[in-house]
């Protein structure tokens, strides 16, 4: 089944207002994301930033009626959002995929430490000698890299690991 995607680019102080409309509007799903190249790292507990220029997508299911609902709220947001110089929301039609394995497509082999490698299946490590990972990466691994794991990842690297399964 396909979707409609409509995106916002806006400045910080609007997306929460926007993602409430959003919703309210019955997407079933609402993000953000940097608009820019503005990094947040490792944020306090419990604080929500935001990047100074945020991009705020909803996807909505593809029919008629909600083409119409989109199509409405980015006539009557961008007209606002347009008196402010900012850039017109986009619509799109997404084909539905495996969005679950998707990103996969993307992820290589990455080295931990010295000598660590964690690798999707089937895919080799660029060093012969290095220690191999092998799994595809999920929600219960992940990839490696959140800092925790990181750093796990990077003590397990300096363990004897020889003839260990």
């Amino acid at each position: 089944m396909p979707w409609l995607q409509i995106r916002f680019t806006v400045p910080r102080d609007q997306a929460p207002l926007l993602e409430a409309v959003l919703d309210g509007a019955g997407a079933l799903a609402v993000t953000m994301d940097d608009a820019g190249d503005d990094p947040l790292l490792e944020p306090l507990p419990g604080a929500l930033p935001l990047w100074s220029g945020v991009r705020v997508t909803g996807l909505f299911e593809d029919n008629p009626q909600t083409l119409t609902l989109v199509q409405e709220l980015a006539a009557t947001l961008g007209q606002t959002q347009g008196n402010q110089g900012l850039a017109q929301p986009v619509i799109e039609r997404l084909e539905d995929r495996p969005w679950e394995r998707i990103w996969l497509d993307d992820f290589k082999p990455t080295r931990f430490g010295r000598r660590l490698w964690v690798c999707p299946q089937g895919q080799p490590a660029s060093d012969p000698e290095g220690i191999v990972v092998d799994l595809d990466p999920g929600l219960a691994f992940g990839t490696g890299h959140h800092p925790t794991t990181a750093l796990c990842l990077e003590w397990l690297d300096g363990a004897e690991l020889a003839g260990r399964t």
